[in-house]
C-alpha cells in the first residue's frame, strides 16, 4: 500500500486481502477538529472515529468485495467535530488514491 503524491489533504482507496475488501481513508487535519467521518455508498453507511483528534489519520473499514475496486463517491463523505456539528464544508476534499 502507498499513499501516493498529489495535492489535497486526503487519500482513499480499496485494498483487498484474500476474500475481504477494505476501504481506507487517510489524511491530515491540521486543526485536529475532525473526530468522526461518515461515508455512504450503495446504501451502506460506515463511520470512522478519530476520538483522539489526531492531525494525521488512516481509517480502515471492511466493505463488501462486490462493490468493486474504486466505487466510492467522496461527495458522501461527512466530517463532524466533537459537538457533532457537520464541518465538511470547511475542508477541501480533493486528494489522490491509496494504491
Amino acid at each position: 500500500m502507498r499513499l501516493g503524491y498529489g495535492g489535497g489533504s486526503f487519500r482513499d482507496g480499496v485494498m483487498f486481502s484474500g476474500d475481504k475488501a477494505y476501504y481506507l481513508f487517510g489524511g491530515r487535519d491540521v486543526t485536529g477538529r475532525i473526530v468522526r467521518i461518515t461515508m455512504t455508498q450503495n446504501g451502506e453507511t460506515c463511520t470512522m472515529e478519530n476520538a483522539e483528534g489526531k492531525t494525521h489519520f488512516l481509517f480502515c473499514t471492511e466493505r463488501s468485495p462486490q462493490l468493486g475496486d474504486y466505487d466510492f463517491d467522496r461527495s458522501t463523505l461527512r466530517f463532524y467535530d466533537e459537538d457533532g456539528n457537520d464541518i465538511t464544508a470547511e475542508y477541501n476534499l480533493s486528494g489522490g488514491r491509496i494504491a
